[in-house]
């Protein structure tokens, strides 16, 4: 049975199901792309940002030196006000990671449903994403994934506006700044790890819209 005969057996609700999900599909890869651009733009922003912010805060440092005046409390308002923004950056880029990974697992369900079903023959021999069949796939936390890596990044950038903060009083890098800072960014990503992985375990309601359902799990 050819392709267009299989169409004319289906019931006029099956061809609007069919031509939904066509849509639907199309829709939410527009989304999934979305949220990988707007990840890479947040990194773009905050790299940015805490080059400035750095610049700006060790350049009243040295200049104070220079002149042999206090300029540190300036420097430190800087960095202060520099601080919270890159943590606020981190949490949007994490909770960002949420929003594709729902996106994508809806997406592989579609795909992989139509696959199924080989139209025209199709195998997948190229065995693109269908993991539809498996709910924690793709994973909120994957230690491999770009997405991932670049929030680590902004983890560590933060710690590095801590470091520069607690330079300027100390007035030299050793170890206790070093531990302080690298207990800093395992802080943030150990964070980051907790949060991803409880959404393993919550419906999409809870997950994105914060709604507790009955099928939740504790």
């Amino acid at each position: 049975m050819g392709q267009n005969e299989s169409l004319q057996c289906l019931s006029e609700a099956e061809k609007q199901g069919i031509e939904f999900l066509r849509v639907d599909f199309s829709e939410c890869f527009q989304q999934m792309r979305h949220y990988e651009v707007t990840l890479i733009d947040i990194c773009k922003f905050a790299f940015l940002g805490y080059s400035s912010i750095s610049a700006a805060a060790l350049g009243l440092y040295k200049f104070g030196i220079e002149k042999n005046t206090d300029l540190r409390s300036f420097a430190s308002i800087i960095l202060l006000v520099g601080l919270p923004i890159g943590l606020l950056l981190f949490l949007i880029a994490v909770r960002n990671r949420v929003y594709f990974v729902r996106v994508t697992r809806y997406i592989n369900e579609i795909r992989g449903v139509f696959i199924e079903n080989k139209p025209m023959g199709f195998e997948n021999k190229s065995q693109n994403y269908i993991d539809y069949d498996k709910p924690d796939k793709p994973a909120f936390f994957n230690p491999y994934s770009s997405q991932i890596m670049l929030c680590h990044i902004i983890a560590f950038l933060n710690s590095v506006l801590l470091g520069i903060f607690m330079f300027m009083y100390i007035g030299k890098i050793n170890l206790t700044l070093i531990c302080i800072c690298v207990f800093f960014c395992g802080i943030q990503v150990i964070g980051e790890i907790i949060f991803l992985k409880s959404h393993d375990k919550k419906s999409v309601d809870r997950s994105v819209h914060f709604k507790k359902m009955d099928g939740d799990r504790k």
